[in-house]
């Protein structure tokens, strides 16, 4: 498996149609998401954080004190990825309120876009670089909410407004500035989505496994 992140992949675009061109939804369960965390898991061999764990615990805040991030909620509202550890704020197929089933797939391919991302730049200067300069973070979310565009495109036939994807990034001490930033390029990202463009390969793969999962049926 290669981590390499091709750009701009052309696919034609799936809406999924039931018989004689009735619309048909897939009502996710969770076995979808344990299924689809497993195989992303084994893909890109990661793995989930046990916060209580002392060890774990001592890398997520370490990571969050170097970004400059304070806010306890923080833990509650964002998953965040250090290399190739990922802290969650849910179990996987686990519905809350805060983490539906569909948003915990759509985190799932966005904190592995980070890890993809993080071996091209050789692990430890990308999480040095990402944690200690706003703007490169804000790009490097920019570039995983992407994926999320994808997801909700392909499977769901609208997307989460991309200012307000970016507005997320002040609780990771982004500015004005880097969040215009990453709003522009999720507006701009939007123009190839809808057109049936995947940006890279890694949604690429997350793409064709839930087309293999759920042929047929829209996801709900």
């Amino acid at each position: 498996m290669s981590d390499t992140i091709d750009v701009c992949v052309p696919i034609v675009p799936k809406r999924w149609y039931g018989p004689g061109g009735k619309h048909v939804q897939h009502d996710l369960v969770p076995e979808d998401v344990i299924e689809f965390w497993r195989v992303m898991l084994a893909r890109y061999n990661t793995r989930i954080l046990n916060i209580n764990d002392p060890a774990d615990n001592s890398l997520v805040q370490h990571g969050l004190s170097r970004m400059g991030v304070t806010d306890p909620n923080v833990l509650q509202n964002y998953a965040i990825t250090f290399g190739t550890a990922i802290y969650l704020p849910f179990t996987p197929g686990k519905a809350v309120p805060k983490w539906p089933l569909w948003d915990q797939i759509k985190t799932c391919l966005h904190e592995h876009f980070h890890v993809a991302r993080s071996r091209q730049f050789e692990g430890v200067e990308y999480g040095f670089i990402y944690q200690t300069n706003s703007t490169s973070r804000a790009y490097f979310e920019g570039e995983a909410y992407r994926t999320q565009l994808v997801l909700e495109w392909r499977y769901k036939g609208k997307t989460s407004d991309p200012e307000a994807l970016a507005e997320k990034l002040r609780a990771y001490k982004c500015g004005d500035a880097d969040i215009a930033m990453v709003t522009k390029i999720l507006r701009l990202s939007l123009l190839s989505i809808k057109r049936g463009a995947v940006p890279d390969s890694i949604t690429q793969f997350a793409c064709d496994w839930l087309d293999a999962r759920f042929a047929g049926e829209e996801i709900k």
